[in-house]
């Protein structure tokens, strides 16, 4: 039984640190600056009621981002 729970915490703590470990592809892309952003719009989609109304592109516009 005791080298059934010490096996348990071994498998959980390197399950841990496993995840925890190393970058990932967000944090990568975070650094780089945006120019532009490719969106798919849907019919009746809260996207294409802010295409509609423009009100995406108004604040893209505002960071310096175009959106197709």
């Amino acid at each position: 039984m005791k080298k059934w729970v010490i096996g348990f915490i071994l498998l959980l703590t390197l399950t841990v640190l496993a995840a925890c470990s190393g970058g990932d592809a967000s944090t990568a892309n975070a650094s780089k600056e945006v120019d532009t952003i490719n969106i798919g719009y849907q019919k009746g989609n809260t996207l294409h009621i802010l295409k509609e109304s423009a009100i995406l592109e108004e604040a893209a516009k505002e960071k310096g981002i175009t959106i197709n």
